[in-house]
């Protein structure tokens, strides 16, 4: 039927100019975009996930993972989707959450260097912030909880204090 192939040209090409507007920072006009793809065809995946990345440029992260969301209940492998809630779960700063996502993306679709490289990325950022919070947790029982005043040693205070300030900044990062 050539009505049917019009309709499919018609949401791939809204995506597109989605996709396109996001990349240069229109998010509005990825958002109507996607919206427009949405109304003709709301049982593609691709059609929510496009509209899940322009609420998230948009910096609406309920409308985003809601869109991932409703694409995983029409397609629940739909790595693309998975890894949205990845990066959603990341702004969210909930970084275990993002590295399911990230690991649950690269299983589903093994080829793809992006899912991994996701995944890898947050649980680096785990890795710094436990490192951050073991080093608050060393400096304050070396430096003895008081003031870091090392015996005898006031400047090794300070040199304490200054790095468990900056294993403080790792774990809020």
């Amino acid at each position: 039927c050539q009505a049917h192939g019009a309709s499919v040209r018609a949401w791939r090409a809204h995506v597109c100019l989605a996709q396109a507007a996001e990349r240069a920072g229109q998010h509005e006009l990825a958002a109507a975009a996607a919206g427009a793809a949405l109304a003709i065809a709301p049982e593609e995946p691709d059609a929510h996930v496009t509209a899940g990345k322009a609420a998230l440029g948009r910096g609406d992260l309920a409308a985003a993972a809601a869109s991932q969301r409703a694409a995983l209940a029409l397609d629940p492998a739909h790595a693309g989707a998975v890894n949205e809630l990845g990066l959603i779960s990341l702004r969210s700063r909930d970084r275990v959450s993002a590295a399911r996502y990230f690991a649950r993306a690269a299983r589903a679709e093994p080829g793809c260097a992006v899912f991994g490289q996701n995944a890898e990325l947050a649980l680096a950022g785990m890795a710094w912030r436990l490192a951050g919070l073991a080093a608050v947790v060393m400096l304050l029982t070396v430096g003895g909880g008081a003031g870091f005043g090392l015996t005898g040693r006031p400047a090794l205070g300070w040199v304490a204090a200054g790095l468990a300030w900056t294993g403080a900044g790792l774990v809020a990062w």
